[in-house]
């Protein structure tokens, strides 16, 4: 049985993690605007919503939420998670029904 203390220390290394992740992507984006680095790829609309909807997660996610989260149509799915895997703004873990995608 794992001790009350070890059990806090865990999760505050957890907590203190996803706080940092959160803190470097907001940190990136940030910089990417004051530079203009984020327009330089011409996204289309689709792939904007759903790169949007992605960014606000902190772990992996799948097709049906990332639809559901971003309000694409689902038949327009492919041609954005295309583009936004082409330009190297998302990286796809898995194959098929269990393929989850994350922010690079």
């Amino acid at each position: 049985m794992m001790s009350d203390g070890k059990f806090y220390d865990m999760l505050s290394s957890l907590i203190d993690g996803v706080f940092d992740e959160t803190f470097k992507r907001t940190e990136n984006k940030e910089k990417a605007m004051e530079t203009g680095e984020e327009n330089s790829q011409d996204l289309s609309k689709d792939a904007s919503s759903l790169y949007e909807a992605l960014d606000k997660q902190i772990k992996p996610q799948g097709k049906r939420f990332l639809v559901e989260k971003s309000g694409i149509q689902p038949h327009k799915w492919n041609p954005a998670i295309k583009e936004l895997k082409d330009n190297g703004f998302v990286v796809q873990t898995g194959n098929k029904r269990g393929a989850m995608y994350s922010i690079v």
